[in-house]
Parts: structure tokens; C-alpha cells; sequence
């Protein structure tokens, strides 16, 4: 791979994609943006539903050059790998400071707001059709920039990269070469299978066009307004299914430490924190975020008994801003507990120099007993990375493992937690087996360090390839526990952003209720509270991780924050209010 510039493909690259989710966005006919309870994103009378796994940002977000080349470029593993081998290339080119910072995001939200608040379904229309053409044509100027510098600087041929041919590479070549003036065509062109080529381009080109498209669509998302890219995910995936998505939960990343030597981003984190603040409001409480924290910053910051920087940001985005819960990525260098005794950080020349000292270990767990303390007196929800990818070193990503975990919940009995990916995005590969790891944690007695374990589907791919395979992992996994406890513990996430690159991921939604639907046929005795396994899967079991019930204490945290921001009771509020006693216990 060609050496990449610092700030080379910010705008390009997240933390957990989106495109060919969002290339479908405004194919309907009539208005494209709606009002917040227009009937075709919005049922108060339909199931709850709840996406409790997701990523919203732009380019300017993230550390993304040192991802791309100390993480993902690294390990097979990594969800994005894909995105490294397709645009290598092109990397060195791009450049990030066009991307929407937070000043030019914060004042086109307050003008879609002022429209919000009097629900004029033709303006919104109006505003948001111009934002999203502004941000194509960003996006399509800057690769079609970025491949003529690169044709002057490698020519041709190509050679096979990674995972794909030389056609899937020509059709990168080709797509972005042909991209269209306007975004609506663009579009247009994403949602057919195979497009004509203007240059006699045989199949297999053909072929490799079509898959070019959704890396492509992953990379326009990151010129694009944070809040555009939210409002697509609503009508993507709730205007053609019978469900809802009621709550959107996209979580923020803080990697400045662990792969800038404590460089902060662009747009830095208490801007982002603003930003998904304002986007709550502007959907009126539609979505909310996770914050972040890092114990390598909260180390290098703290001092004394004070809290330090992350923790003083995480305190910040729970009690003010409307934020749900904590992140936590292990894989960056971390286990979530017992780093005391481990010296994996010695010799590792991309960290700086406190994390070669031999007390480093007891800094970090010093720092993850201050959160985790916090989080429990104030039962706040934490979500982990466990999948084994995404670290800058494979004994890293060991550091995201069950085992860990289960220091971290004897330790801090009562902690809400949830393992993101369920330990494993290949779990139909894998038949479940690292995923069984982290239901032997789970517990449904009451004072057991694993009473408020849960885990989450983000990034399962393999619903959209092999829909048969994982409907029978799951379903034996749902059979391996007793009294049915993963039917109460298992919830819907997309990582909508990382799943970008995959081919017809805007069906996600759609193949992942099929696949509870036939659990439900198989498993017919089992209920939760009452619910099919579908039900509780996707909605009620996020509302138990959460604390979304009446009289919880996350529940008050958002009472406040609607009451501050006159924000009228969302959908999600309404479904679990109504609800019989049962199911809200």
C-alpha cells in the first residue's frame, strides 16, 4: 500500500461505514425529507424498535490515516480491510479539511431546526435536497481530483489488490470517473444491479462496477453532514419495513491517545459532543449517542482525585447533552479490566512514551475503576468493542476477550454492559463458538456479575450473505442457555457505518427480521416477558440495558433534557409508557 499522508482519506474512512445504506435514501417518489411523525418514519402504533449499535460522523471525526494504516491495513480482520484494498491508490490524495467542520454543521442544523419546529414537510425538502446535492458534489470533485492524481502518479495496468481483481479495481476506476452531476442520479444509478458502461466494458468489468459502488457510496458519506447521514438511516430502513426505527444509538470513538500520541482530530471530541447533541434535538429525540471514553486519556489527565479529561466528558454528555451511555474499544491497547499486570504496551513505537512505563497497566485500570464506580452509582450503560479486530496490534485485540471481562463484572457488580458484535462479526462462520464466551458471562440471578449483561448483532454481516447460516447459529445459541436468557439479552444493532461496504446492506433491517421471524416459528414456548423472541430482540431488551423505563434514572436524565429543549414525547417514549407492567419491570 502506498504510504499515506497524515491527513490523506479523514473524509473517506470511519470507524463503521455506510454507504450502500444511504445510496437508496430518496429513491421514493414524493417529499424526501419528513416530518418527525410523518407515517412513513414514524409509528406510535407499531413495535418498538431500537438500534442500539450505530456510527454517525463525517471525515473530520477521526484519526483516520493512522486507522487506516496501523489498524486496518494491518489485520485481515478488520471490517474495513476492504476499504484499504480498494482505494490504497487513491489515499495520499484525498484530503480531510473539506469535510463539514463543526461551526458550518452547527449552523446548517439550527436552520433545519427553525424549520422543524413548524413541521413544513415542503422546506425540509427543500433544505435537505440542497445539503445533500452540496455534499456530493464535495465528495464527487474530491475523487475524481484524487483519481487523476493518481493515474499521473501510478498509471496502469492494475494489479490484483487484497481481496479483489483487477475488474472490481477498474471499476472503481471507472465509476468515479463516471459519476453523475447530480446526487439524485447518482442514486438512481446505486439502486440498479448492473449498470451499461459508456466504454464497452465486458461482464466481468460490469460486475466489478457494481461492487465498486458501494465503496464509493461508503466514501461520499464522509464529505457529508453528520446530520444527513442521520436522517438517511431513518428513511432508509424504517420506509420500507412495517417497523420503526423508534431510537438510533450511534456511538463516538476517541483514538487520539492510542494512535496520534494524544493529537486531537479536527473536529474534536467536544465539538462532536455538541453536535450529536443538537442532532437529538433536531429529531426530536429520535437519536442519542454513546460518549466515549478512553482510559489512556483520562491517565495522561488526570490529577489528583479530580476526574480526569474523559471522564469529565463522559460526566458532561450523560448529565447535560443527552448521550445514553459510554463506548469502550478495547482493541486500541486496553482490556476493560486486570491491565495491572500486563506489559503488552512495551516496544510498541506508535505509543507514547508513558505507555512504556511499568506502572502503565495500574494507570489504565486506576482510570476504568473511575468510570465504572461512576457508571454504576449513576447506572449508566457501557458498550464494548469485543470483536477481535480493529487494534493497531493483534495482542491488542486479544485485550477485547471475555476474559477480561469477566475481571471487570466481579470487580463492579451491577454494571450494565453490553458486547458489542457479540464477540465475533463472522459468527455464522464460526458457528457461535466465540460468541458462547460471552453468554457464559450472562446470569439472570439477581447479585451475579453478570445480572446486566447484554450483547448486540452490529456488523453481522452475514445476514446479508448467508441468511440461512446465521438464522441457525442464532437460533442454537438461543437454545444454549437456560430459561431462554439470551431471548432477553440479545438486541438489534447495525453498525450502520461499518456495514457500508457491504454489498445490498440497505436490506440489513429487513434480512435480520426474517431471521427473528423464523426463531420465533422455532422457538414457539419460548417468551420474554410475554414477547417473541423478535420483539424482545428488537426493541424491549435495549429498554432494560438502557433504563428507558418510567422512573429509571436514565429516564429522568432525558425527561430533563426534552423539557430544556421543548422537545414533544418521542415515539420510543410513548411505546414503553403504554406498555403493560410486566414488560416495563
Amino acid at each position: 500500500m502506498v504510504t499515506i499522508n497524515r491527513r490523506a482519506f479523514l473524509r473517506l474512512f470511519g470507524v463503521a461505514g455506510l454507504a450502500p445504506l444511504a445510496g437508496c435514501s430518496l429513491l421514493g417518489k414524493g417529499v424526501l425529507q419528513r416530518c418527525p411523525h410523518d407515517p412513513a418514519i414514524s409509528d406510535p402504533q407499531g413495535p418498538l424498535t431500537i438500534d442500539v449499535h450505530a456510527h454517525i460522523f463525517n471525515g473530520a471525526d477521526l484519526q483516520v490515516a493512522e486507522f487506516l494504516s496501523r489498524v486496518v491495513a494491518r489485520s485481515t480482520q478488520s471490517e474495513l480491510r476492504g476499504v484499504v484494498d480498494a482505494f490504497s491508490d487513491l489515499l495520499q490524495f484525498l484530503s480531510w479539511r473539506q469535510a463539514p467542520n463543526a461551526e458550518e454543521e452547527l449552523t446548517a442544523l439550527a436552520a433545519y431546526e427553525h424549520v422543524l419546529a413548524n413541521c413544513n414537510r415542503v422546506e425540509h425538502a427543500v433544505l435537505l435536497e440542497k445539503a445533500r446535492q452540496k455534499d456530493y458534489d464535495l465528495g464527487r470533485a474530491q475523487l475524481q481530483a484524487a483519481l487523476n492524481a493518481s493515474r499521473q502518479s501510478f498509471g496502469t495496468p492494475l494489479q490484483p489488490r487484497g481481496r479483489f481483481s483487477v475488474p472490481f479495481l477498474l471499476g472503481v476506476q471507472a465509476e468515479i470517473r463516471d459519476m453523475p452531476t447530480l446526487q439524485r442520479s447518482w442514486r438512481q444509478r446505486r439502486a440498479v444491479s448492473q449498470a451499461p458502461t459508456s466504454d464497452g466494458s465486458d461482464r466481468q468489468t460490469l460486475q466489478g462496477r457494481t461492487s465498486a459502488r458501494s465503496y464509493i457510496d461508503f466514501a461520499l458519506h464522509f464529505f457529508a453532514h453528520r446530520y444527513v447521514n442521520a436522517l438517511d438511516y431513518l428513511e432508509i430502513y424504517s420506509i420500507p419495513s412495517n417497523r420503526k426505527v423508534d431510537l438510533l444509538i450511534p456511538s463516538l470513538v476517541d483514538y487520539d491517545w492510542w494512535l496520534a500520541r494524544g493529537r486531537r482530530t479536527e473536529v474534536i471530541l467536544t465539538q462532536q459532543m455538541a453536535l450529536m447533541e443538537r442532532i437529538a434535538v433536531a429529531t426530536q429525540g429520535r437519536v442519542h449517542g454513546f460518549v466515549p471514553f478512553c482510559p489512556f486519556r483520562e491517565a495522561m489527565t488526570r490529577r489528583g482525585s479530580a476526574p480526569g479529561e474523559s471522564l469529565t466528558l463522559v460526566r458532561d454528555a450523560i448529565e447535560n447533552r443527552g448521550f445514553l451511555g459510554v463506548k469502550l474499544y478495547p482493541p486500541m491497547g486496553f482490556a476493560p479490566y486486570g491491565n495491572s499486570p500486563l506489559q503488552v504496551w512495551q516496544g510498541k513505537p506508535s505509543l507514547p512514551d508513558a505507555a512504556q512505563e511499568r506502572a502503565f497497566g495500574e494507570r489504565l485500570d486506576a482510570a476504568l475503576r473511575s468510570l465504572f464506580v461512576w457508571c454504576s452509582d449513576n447506572d449508566v450503560p457501557v458498550m464494548a468493542h469485543t470483536n477481535h479486530s480493529n487494534g493497531p496490534y493483534e495482542e491488542f485485540e486479544d485485550l477485547a476477550g471475555a476474559q477480561y471481562w469477566d475481571k471487570a463484572l466481579k470487580e463492579f457488580r451491577g454494571l450494565r454492559v453490553s458486547f458489542g458484535h457479540f464477540g465475533d462479526t463472522d459468527t455464522a462462520d464460526h458457528r457461535g463458538e466465540r460468541a458462547k464466551a460471552f453468554v457464559a458471562l450472562m446470569s439472570s440471578t439477581s447479585g451475579s456479575p453478570g445480572e446486566r449483561t447484554f450483547a448486540d448483532s452490529g456488523f453481522f454481516a452475514d445476514a446479508l450473505t448467508q441468511t440461512d447460516k446465521l438464522r441457525d447459529t442464532l437460533l442454537a445459541l438461543y437454545g444454549s442457555t437456560s430459561g431462554g436468557l439470551l431471548a432477553e439479552r440479545f438486541m438489534y444493532g447495525s453498525d450502520w457505518e461499518m456495514l457500508a461496504t457491504q454489498v445490498d446492506a440497505d436490506s440489513y433491517f429487513y434480512r435480520f427480521g426474517t431471521v427473528l421471524d423464523y426463531i420465533d416459528g422455532a422457538r414457539r414456548g419460548t417468551r420474554v416477558r410475554g414477547l417473541l423472541p423478535s420483539e424482545a430482540f428488537f426493541g424491549w431488551n435495549a429498554v432494560h440495558y438502557l433504563g428507558l423505563t418510567s422512573g429509571s434514572k436514565a429516564r429522568e436524565r432525558l425527561e430533563k433534557f426534552y423539557r430544556a429543549h421543548r422537545i414533544p414525547t418521542p415515539d420510543w417514549m410513548v411505546k414503553v409508557d403504554r406498555a403493560p407492567l410486566s414488560l416495563r419491570r
